[in-house]
């Protein structure tokens, strides 16, 4: 019997079980995933450093974040980022760090990588057991459900976008991520772009828009990404990575909020309900698992609900937006 169970293997369980290895390497963790390690997509994660006042983890790790148990997780930290409106740009003066998907799932599996098992797809769960669809039955003290946003459930919009990582023949002139450019046509909904350079010669450039619907004409938006690097003054070499997903934003008038214990992750809305940005609600809730994994393990999946729908209850202005 393991310790805990958890199925899906995203970003919030990997990072749980990458600091209970580090924390509690006795624990007997299993992640079950449906699909290889290899057919995760491409994506990238970041996020802000945070004043300690206003940081969600228990830690506090978000002060510092290259210094925290994750830090080795981030591939590029800058000082700075900018924003763009037509008539309005500012720079701010807050560090900006990203995590790679590449970085970050070889760094994982350093650590936990004997934790995951892929391709096992599952069937049935309950709170102490696991049902593959090969007829296996794993047990576990807890189960934690990280499978995502439900298929069923409704939205109120989309943030999707597609992104190209893009060798340039040049350097370019950026110094800090370029989160916010506005200054461009607003096509499907609420628009811009999106820039990280990790280099003085490569960079993500991603077309972000805020929808009524999860369609994307990937082969367009790309064709948009090349178009506006080259109005930037980019001279592209080549493509060299692609990313692209449509998140569902939650609506003030959805009822759901009464989540079901022993969920994580976007699953159990632990994201931002309008930024989609979920590496805060990740680190939180990995540093509760490890607080409470030793000595009040069975408690876990109860705390996971309550924080969950707390958090749903003070996010109604975000869920308005929406």
């Amino acid at each position: 019997m393991f310790d805990i169970l958890f199925v899906g293997g995203g970003l919030a369980a990997s990072l749980s079980a990458y600091l209970l290895r580090q924390k509690i390497p006795s624990l007997k963790v299993l992640v079950l995933e449906a699909r290889g390690r290899s057919d995760f997509p491409k994506q990238t994660w970041s996020f802000q450093t945070l004043p300690k006042a206003i940081d969600p983890s228990p830690g506090k790790s978000f002060t510092d974040p290259s210094a925290s148990w994750f830090g080795p997780l981030i591939s590029k930290s800058w000082p700075s980022y900018d924003v763009e409106f037509p008539s309005f740009q500012k720079s701010f003066s807050v560090p900006y760090h990203s995590m790679r998907s590449e970085t970050f799932h070889t760094g994982v599996d350093e650590i936990a990588g004997s934790c995951f098992r892929f391709r096992s797809r599952v069937k049935k769960i309950s709170e102490k057991s696991v049902e593959l669809e090969s007829g296996e039955i794993i047990k576990g003290r807890i189960v934690l459900d990280s499978r995502g946003w439900p298929a069923d459930a409704s939205a109120a919009g989309y943030q999707k976008f597609v992104g190209l990582t893009l060798k340039l023949s040049r350097p370019h002139s950026l110094t800090s991520p370029l989160l916010m450019d506005c200054v461009t046509p607003q096509l499907d909904g609420y628009r811009f772009f999106y820039t990280l350079p990790w280099s003085d010669r490569e960079v993500l450039i991603e077309d972000t828009r805020y929808s009524n619907t999860p369609d994307l004409n990937q082969t367009g938006m790309e064709q948009e990404i090349l178009d506006y690097a080259a109005r930037k003054g980019f001279k592209v070499e080549s493509i060299v990575g692609r990313e692209h997903g449509s998140l569902a934003l939650p609506g003030y008038d959805q009822e759901r909020g009464d989540f079901p214990k022993g969920a994580l992750g976007v699953r159990a809305g632990f994201y931002h309900p309008t930024t989609g940005y979920s590496v805060y609600e990740a680190v939180q809730t990995a540093e509760l698992i490890a607080e409470h994994a030793q000595h009040d393990l069975e408690s876990i999946p109860q705390r996971l609900k309550g924080l969950a729908d707390e958090r749903w209850r003070s996010q109604e202005f975000y869920r308005r937006l929406n």
